[in-house]
């Protein structure tokens, strides 16, 4: 079954480089290993972002960025924060577009703008049993609303969930 997944994952990433253009002739000519090859060349640690302009490392010439993640790791989320704050600052990125269902995402909306964290308990309470009903991911939307409170209304982060509403206990709240 977890064999299964990461296939999917994989086939979900190629159909997203297909459709976006990234590399498409040399991936088709070598396989998968062109985009391998794709993301080795063009990945930016981490570390280099600190103070650094988005024009020196290269993103400024692009308006979506995507992260992946291991979900449930301390170092998904800490970096994801990281990254978010950083766009956020040097870009103006506002939002962020998230794997939960449409609910969730107007729940998490409503959580960002009241604090009322009665409302992420219960998101959490129906991710029972899934790997997004982790201390870690819980503690990523609260300090995304702490940051949220430093910043004016016009930059404030918006969420965006774009995926099936599988928990139904919290489409019905």
């Amino acid at each position: 079954m977890k064999h299964s997944s990461k296939h999917i994952l994989f086939c979900l990433i190629l159909v997203l480089l297909g459709t976006t253009g990234l590399s498409n002739a040399s991936a088709n000519e070598t396989g998968a290993q062109g985009y391998v090859d794709y993301f080795m060349k063009n990945a930016i640690q981490m570390e280099s972002l600190g103070e650094a302009a988005p024009s020196a490392l290269g993103l400024d010439a692009y308006d979506v960025f995507f992260f992946g993640e291991y979900h449930g790791t301390v170092a998904s989320y800490d970096t994801a924060y990281d990254l978010l704050v950083y766009l956020n600052q040097k870009m103006g990125v506002r939002h962020l577009l998230i794997e939960y269902g449409y609910c969730n995402g107007v729940l998490l909306n409503q959580y960002l703008a009241s604090g009322d964290e009665d409302i992420l308990r219960r998101i959490w309470k129906a991710f029972e049993m899934t790997a997004a009903n982790s201390q870690e991911n819980y503690d990523f939307f609260k300090r995304v609303y702490a940051y949220n409170l430093t910043l004016p209304e016009d930059a404030k982060l918006h969420i965006s969930a774009i995926d099936l509403q599988h928990q139904f206990q919290t489409g019905l709240y």
